[in-house]
């Protein structure tokens, strides 16, 4: 928990905000921070909004995770978005927080953190691993705070779905995997969060 108090606490970090609201004005695409003696970016989306990710590196290289994002109006920010898998540690921090920064938090709704979580890194990867032999489907796991599961499908294709009793869809939500992509038939959210940025199994730049 500690670690993840660190990571969400750049969101609102003085030098943060001043760099997010600097970057919507210039466009710059990326804009390195150095906090927390981690390495992070704030990334200008296809959608307008600017995320605080993290550099990770696992077995496949190094990528970035998002943490959360924020939304904007002509005057600054509107918004701050906190992902699934930081919203408790958040919770903890809040008392340190500026109350206009606290105001403008909002969490994502069930479906678009289980999108993410079956769209993440940690689940592309699973599903190499499957495609390669290394692995025997079906695999359970965690990613976005969200239990899913990934389990063999139609056409040499995998099936991720959200399992997670304590965090329900509403709708029958999933992606298939191929070995070459991700595929999400007709969603417009996932479209959306694809072109937020959110989707760290598709963050290569």
């Amino acid at each position: 928990m500690e670690i993840l108090k660190e990571m969400v606490s750049v969101l609102f970090d003085k030098e943060t905000i001043l760099k997010v609201n600097q970057q919507y004005q210039t466009k710059s695409k990326r804009v390195a921070i150095d906090a927390q003696n981690m390495s992070f970016r704030l990334f200008l989306s296809d959608a307008g909004t600017i995320n605080l990710e993290l550099l990770m590196r696992d077995n496949y290289g190094f990528y970035f995770k998002p943490i959360g994002y924020y939304e904007f109006t002509p005057n600054g920010i509107k918004n701050i978005y906190v992902l699934r898998e930081f919203e408790e540690a958040y919770t903890k921090i809040k008392h340190s927080i500026e109350y206009d920064l606290a105001n403008k938090v909002n969490f994502l709704d069930v479906e678009s953190n289980s999108f993410i979580a079956m769209c993440s890194r940690e689940a592309s990867n699973v599903t190499k691993e499957i495609f390669r032999g290394n692995l025997k489907a079906p695999q359970q796991l965690i990613s976005n705070g969200i239990k899913i599961i990934i389990f063999n499908s139609m056409m040499n294709s995998l099936e991720v779905k959200n399992i997670d009793e304590d965090y329900e869809t509403d709708k029958d939500i999933f992606v298939l995997y191929t070995e070459n992509e991700i595929k999400w038939g007709e969603e417009p959210l996932c479209d959306l969060l694809y072109r937020k940025g959110l989707f760290s199994a598709l963050n290569i730049d």
